[in-house]
């Protein structure tokens, strides 16, 4: 389920349980109709010292998409009662969607002091995690939240993705696999079923999930972009494209779908469709990141370094621990003669990506050219070997050659 409903279900969240730290009255209040809700002058200046009136009109101003009104009320609320942990999730929430990751967990960690036993806080750290592609610390969150809420079907499913993005396989299946009977009709669920149970090495559940995709999602268009995801890590191109162009005729607007049709382009070295394709993913998922870095790396292609920087400072914005894009700026910093920008760059690019023969090798060229001759050498043999050792993951996903895992998506219904 695309993430942009996850805000829907927050603020459901947050119109129903956190109310509870208010009296009934203000319960009352914020359920009134939107045209009951209007307040004439003298009522609004009254509100400024009425901590249950701001929070109700807080919470009409999140549910309405008006943030900024929104966090000054719940701002205001915490003045005249501090500490409460109401306002502060719901100041965790609004900091969540304007990307102002620390400020989001301040006020969620505030929260969960101020309230231990509310379980849902917890939940809501695991999903900021989450959403940020922290996998391994959303993971103990939702691990913690469990052991308090053992029967949370979407908790267990978050842990199983985290688990299966971390690629801890074994682990991922130990969380999904109870979800099978409720979870057996969802294409996305039983994808990431056949994918763990193969790295797994357990091909008798790998081809059950597969047989399953098959009954429950003949015909769709979702079945086809997962067939097609899969020809496309086989290099088979010729058989992903016209299923991909069949499910852009079912379903426009799937996600990821316009992505792998301009991963198909990219690799025919089509740029202008390529980059059609990425930008009209990124505008039906903002979230995005994997779109930012293959336009940047078009535009680099192009010999657009400047346009090429400003869409890997975009992808970063959104996941900063995206290797290849920590990777792009460090070419784009290295054509620029930036040197010492570059190797900030790389040196990112290779902790996150250690075992890539490529970002050591890009080390190297941009170490030579800063006159770092001894260094530039020992990054020379490092790429060398790590290219003899390991398959290079991030060149593969750069080029084109395998798909990224599509991040913080699906998500399971609160």
């Amino acid at each position: 389920m695309p993430l942009a409903n996850l805000w829907r279900r927050r603020l459901r969240l947050a119109g129903g349980a956190l109310l509870l730290f208010l009296t009934p009255g203000a319960v009352r209040g914020a359920g009134r109709p939107p045209a009951a809700q209007s307040a004439p002058p003298h009522s609004r200046r009254a509100a400024a010292d009425n901590p249950r009136q701001l929070f109700a009109r807080g919470q009409r101003a999140l549910a309405a998409g008006r943030l900024e009104a929104a966090r000054r009320d719940f701002h205001a609320v915490l003045r005249l009662r501090p500490g409460l942990a109401g306002a502060e999730v719901n100041l965790g929430v609004i900091a969540e969607r304007q990307r102002r990751w620390r400020a989001a967990r301040m006020h969620l960690q505030r929260a969960r002091r101020r309230a231990p036993n509310l379980a849902g806080i917890v939940l809501d750290l695991g999903l900021l995690d989450y959403r940020r592609g922290a996998y391994a610390r959303a993971a103990g969150e939702f691990h913690a939240y469990l052991t308090r809420q053992p029967d949370s079907a979407q908790a267990r499913y978050l842990l199983g993705l985290c688990r299966f993005y971390g690629e801890q396989y074994r682990a991922a299946l130990r969380a999904l696999l109870p979800l099978w009977t409720g979870q057996q009709n969802n294409l996305s669920y039983l994808y990431v079923i056949s994918i763990a149970a193969g790295k797994a090495r357990r091909p008798h559940l790998a081809h059950r999930a597969m047989r399953r995709m098959a009954q429950v999602g003949a015909g769709t268009p979702v079945l086809k972009l997962i067939l097609a995801r899969g020809y496309i890590n086989l290099q088979q191109d010729k058989k992903a494209l016209p299923l991909l162009r069949a499910a852009a005729r079912q379903a426009p607007r799937l996600p990821f779908l316009h992505f792998c049709l301009g991963v198909v382009y990219q690799r025919r070295r089509k740029f202008a469709p390529a980059a059609r394709e990425f930008q009209l993913d990124f505008s039906l998922e903002p979230d995005m990141a994997f779109d930012a870095e293959h336009l940047g790396q078009i535009d680099l292609n192009r010999g657009q370094v400047r346009r090429a920087a400003a869409w890997f400072r975009q992808a970063l914005r959104l996941d900063p621990r995206l290797a290849g894009a920590h990777f792009g700026l460090g070419e784009a910093r290295l054509r620029e003669k930036r040197y010492a920008a570059a190797l900030r760059e790389l040196r990112i690019a290779a902790r996150l990506a250690p075992s890539s023969g490529s970002v050591r090798y890009m080390q190297g060229r941009a170490l030579l050219l800063a006159g770092h001759r001894r260094q530039a050498q020992l990054a020379f043999a490092a790429a060398a070997r790590l290219r003899r050792q390991a398959q290079d993951r991030l060149q593969q996903e750069i080029s084109g050659r395998r798909l990224p895992l599509p991040r913080a998506r699906p998500l399971p219904p609160r």
